[in-house]
C-alpha cells in the first residue's frame, strides 16, 4: 500500500540536485498525521532545493536516503510522564555507536515561540507495519553506511491516534511551530 501512496513523490529542484531531504512519517489517525501534516505545508511554500516526502512506514526511509547529506524526518510523539511541546533532536554519523546504536542529543531552541523540550519518556509514534520504527530505520542505515551526515528529529506530541479522531489544537500548533521552524534552517 504504501508504494501506492508515495508512488510518484514530489521533489523540488532537480531530482539529481537533491541533497537535502525532508520526511513526514505518518497515519491518517488524528495527531498521527502531524509530519504528514508539515509536508503539505511546505509544499504549499513552493520552496526550492530540497526534497519533501511523506511516509506511511518509517523503512520508506531505507529506500530514499541514498545520496542525501542532511534528512530532516518529523514524527508525532507520545510522553509518558507529560505532555510535552515540539522537539528537535540532531543525530551526525560521527555520533553513532560504533555497535550501531544511534546517540541523539537535543539541540537549540526553536525561535518560533513553540517550546523545544527534552523529554526522557519520549515515544515516537511510528512503528508502523513489522513495528521497524524511525530509531530502528535509521541504526539499520547506519550499519548499511547510507545514514546521512546529518539527521534532525522533528517530535511533535499528541494525544488522538485512534481511527477516526481529528486532529487536537495542541498538535496544530505544534505543526505550524514545526514549518516555520524547518522553514527558517532550510532557506538561510
Amino acid at each position: 500500500m504504501h508504494q501506492l501512496f508515495d508512488a510518484f513523490p514530489k521533489t523540488k529542484g532537480p531530482a539529481a540536485m537533491t541533497r537535502i531531504m525532508v520526511v513526514g512519517v505518518g497515519s491518517p489517525h488524528g495527531d498521527d498525521r502531524a509530519g504528514w501534516d508539515v509536508i503539505e505545508q511546505l509544499q504549499g511554500l513552493q520552496l526550492k532545493d530540497f526534497s519533501l516526502r511523506k511516509a506511511a512506514v518509517p523503512h520508506d526511509l531505507l529506500d530514499w536516503i541514498a545520496g542525501v547529506d542532511a534528512l530532516h524526518i518529523i514524527d508525532s510523539c507520545t510522553s509518558e510522564t507529560r505532555p510535552v511541546n515540539l522537539q528537535r533532536f540532531e543525530l551526525q554519523a560521527a555520533q553513532a555507536d560504533s555497535d550501531g546504536g544511534s546517540k541523539w542529543i537535543p539541540s537549540r531552541q526553536c525561535s518560533s515561540g513553540v517550546v523545544v523540550s527534552v523529554e526522557p519518556n519520549l515515544t515516537l509514534r511510528s512503528a508502523g507495519s513489522h513495528r521497524i520504527d524511525v530509531m530502528t530505520v535509521l541504526d539499520l542505515a547506519h550499519c548499511l553506511n547510507q545514514l546521512p551526515r546529518s539527521v534532525i528529529l522533528w517530535a511533535i506530541p499528541g494525544q488522538r491516534f485512534r481511527p477516526g479522531e481529528s486532529i487536537s489544537e495542541s498538535c496544530k500548533q505544534s505543526i505550524q511551530g514545526c514549518v516555520e521552524e524547518i522553514t527558517k534552517e532550510l532557506t538561510t
